[in-house]
């Protein structure tokens, strides 16, 4: 069974690097119509919120992983890989793979026509 990560603890960002983030882009996006943006639906409107984690990024993007959670915690892994302190990136990239992986395995063994 897989476990969900919902509830472990996640590193946020302090206010000075998201201001700094905000900073780098506004310029760029400030002046730009949605659909001028090549690629748009690689990016959502988050005006209205102060933060983002992992989490709501899979929100944000409509991550469905029928209930399985794998391909949110694999995006963690990617997002933050070799960032939490005590693994490398690999080690992280790897368990992102496991996890995959797994994912698809759990399709076939439901027989989801997703594969």
């Amino acid at each position: 069974m897989v476990e969900p990560i919902i509830n472990q603890s996640i590193p946020m960002f302090s206010q000075p690097d998201v201001d700094s983030i905000n900073n780098l882009y506004k310029e760029y996006f400030e002046d730009l119509d949605t659909e001028e943006i090549k690629h748009s639906h690689y990016f959502k409107d988050v005006s209205k919120l102060k933060l983002i984690d992992v989490y709501m990024l899979g929100h944000l993007f409509n991550v469905q992983d029928h209930g399985t959670g794998c391909l949110t915690h694999a995006l963690k892994k990617i997002v933050v890989s070799g960032q939490r302190g005590y693994k490398d990136q690999s080690k992280d990239v790897q368990e992102a793979i496991d996890t995959l992986t797994r994912y698809l395995a759990i399709l076939k063994e439901i027989d989801h026509e997703d594969i």
